[in-house]
């Protein structure tokens, strides 16, 4: 049996939370009759993930400090994901700023939250 230090190192690597990726519909897909262009959301898919420790990062912009958190989502490898996508959990919205694949069956999502 294992001690609870055992099993909660387990759930460490336990994508366990639901995330919604989208992408933004092209053109063709957008049915705006007024001649003007609306930003619209295609969901992609629906897809269990692990979040990463956030990443804050401050930096100075015109005199003043910025500070930015990136949030890193571990998912099952995927072909399709791209920068400028993005993810919904809940009601956050995350913007897709990185992809990579760390071995043949993860990858890594780098998102920073959009701050509405």
């Amino acid at each position: 049996m294992k001690t609870k230090i055992e099993a909660a190192k387990d759930l460490a690597g336990v994508k366990n939370k639901k995330i919604i990726i989208q992408r933004e519909a092209i053109e063709e897909e957008l049915e705006d009759g007024r001649g003007g262009r609306e930003t619209e959301w295609i969901t992609v898919a629906t897809v269990w993930a692990r979040f990463r420790k956030p990443r804050p990062t401050v930096k100075e912009e015109a005199g003043n400090l910025v500070g930015n958190i990136l949030q890193e989502f571990e998912i099952w490898r995927r072909q399709d994901v791209e920068r400028g996508w993005r993810v919904l959990w809940g009601e956050h919205i995350f913007s897709v700023e990185n992809t990579y694949s760390f071995d043949t069956e993860n990858m890594i999502l780098i998102c920073r939250e959009v701050v509405r």
